[in-house]
């Protein structure tokens, strides 16, 4: 038998769709989910909001915030990279790193699998936000 789902995807679609809004807050009618890997994943999103001379704070402590870095770097954004070895990073110094350069954009790495770390977001937007 043919079922017609299409109703039930637009639904789920929809409700994606306002889930990214919400987390971009943005209201854009041509928000939507792309399907694609990790490194497409961060290039989509460095892609559509930095501009030549946006000033960019990227923590790294492994591959994927260097490979941030590299992106933003070819989209002509002035990076400037916090870098550790082997630990994450703490509120404390990501607030004083904020501080110091405040700048347009934070990119912080939640999940850095090429090093096994995982940093604590719970914070960071309040930091941010000040």
């Amino acid at each position: 038998p043919y079922f017609d789902f299409t109703y039930t995807i637009y639904r789920v679609m929809d409700d994606i769709k306002k889930g990214i809004q919400y987390v971009f807050q943005t209201k854009n009618e041509l928000t939507l989910a792309i399907s694609a890997s990790g490194h497409g994943g961060m290039e989509t999103v460095l892609c559509n909001l930095l501009e030549p001379g946006d000033k960019i704070l990227i923590f790294t402590y492994g591959i994927w915030g260097d490979r941030a870095a590299d992106i933003a770097n070819r989209l002509s954004g002035v990076v400037i990279k916090c870098e550790k070895q082997n630990d994450n990073f703490s509120l404390e110094e990501i607030e004083n790193a904020v501080r110091r350069h405040l700048p347009r954009f934070v990119f912080v790495v939640q999940g850095e699998s090429s090093t096994g770390l995982y940093q604590p977001l719970e914070g960071i937007g309040e930091i941010t936000r000040r």
